[in-house]
């Protein structure tokens, strides 16, 4: 007999620290027992279909789970030789997320259900590990695609950024909130497909950077609000409210400095698969039906974004950037 995650009888739930209440991020309605800061709160709470997040104690997660009955799906390095946060599938349980001090978190297979294990520490640290891995798996367990980019809204359409990590995405898109333009989505997007059109929805407010001088100059200049410092500085910047139709997709390059010949943005007529499909979020998700959704995204991005290169060395200012990317 299969076991829901959502019995009360399975997981023991940690007391509520707020009453329920409703958001939407990665496309996914959301409804909560706990206050999350990177979240906005959704004026509508009667979304059908919502996944409920709960805080349970992490020995009902280990007293649950069955690891010998569970399949691999992927894991993230920790760059010290050891893992960041390992993922496993059950056949009835669902996928759990094991992130060590960051803790443990299972999703229902369904995607309707996610049990939160954090450690003791202030909310925004530990969500920081919900925002940037669990609630993105829980978009892709549902069906949207998911990129390694960040997004931003220009009038009635969004662009998205992507690139390799330390690209320089997260500094982009601090230029553009500092220009007015409001944050779709920080390092994490959710796509969903409309017909020929490719539809960006809404992550979450908060950009991480890394810290320095000027970047602390530029934050407290625009009085952007500090939610917590660790080895970055996490901000939150206004966000975009409603999904919009992606129009353009830039891939950030890193390229040594001084090559002035090389144009600052080169359109891609007919950008390869493999530069679309490097930029998925999920790489790790890899049974036939992911590689096949894989594929359906690469296609749609060819045929209705424009997809271009953008020459990211030290040499090129945020700003100058940011403007080659509102003319085109």
């Amino acid at each position: 007999m299969a076991v829901a995650v959502s019995d009360e009888k399975a997981l023991r739930r940690r007391p509520l620290r707020c009453e329920p209440w409703a958001a939407r991020a990665f496309g996914v309605e959301l409804r909560l027992g706990f206050e999350a800061p990177a979240l906005r709160q959704a004026e509508v709470e009667s979304a059908a279909d919502p996944a409920v997040l709960e805080l349970v104690y992490a020995s009902s997660i280990d007293e649950l789970w069955r690891d010998d009955e569970a399949e691999p799906l992927g894991w993230m390095p920790d760059g010290k030789g050891g893992a960041l946060l390992e993922l496993r599938r059950h056949p009835e349980l669902g996928v759990r997320l094991a992130a060590g001090v960051h803790g443990r978190y299972l999703i229902s297979n369904d995607g309707r259900h996610v049990a939160c294990a954090p450690p003791a520490v202030a909310d925004w640290y530990w969500q920081r590990m919900l925002i940037g891995q669990v609630l993105p798996l829980l978009a892709a367990l549902r069906g949207l695609h998911v990129l390694h980019a960040s997004a931003i809204s220009l009038g009635d359409h969004a662009v998205a950024i992507a690139g390799a990590p330390g690209a320089g995405k997260s500094t982009l898109a601090l230029e553009f909130a500092l220009r007015g333009r409001r944050l779709l989505a920080e390092d994490v997007l959710a796509l969903r497909l409309d017909g020929e059109d490719v539809i960006a929805e809404p992550g979450v407010s908060l950009v991480n950077l890394l810290p320095s001088e000027e970047v602390e100059r530029t934050v407290g200049a625009a009085g952007l609000p500090v939610i917590g410092r660790s080895q970055k500085l996490h901000v939150d910047a206004p966000r975009a409210s409603r999904p919009l139709p992606l129009s353009a997709l830039y891939l950030l390059e890193c390229e040594t400095p001084g090559d002035d010949e090389a144009p600052l943005l080169e359109v891609l007529p007919n950008p390869s698969v493999p530069e679309l499909i490097s930029t998925s979020f999920v790489p790790y998700l890899s049974r036939a039906e992911n590689l096949l959704a894989h594929l359906e995204l690469a296609a749609a991005l060819a045929h209705s974004v424009t997809v271009a290169r953008v020459r990211a060395d030290r040499s090129v200012s945020p700003a100058a950037l940011a403007r080659a990317i509102e003319d085109a």
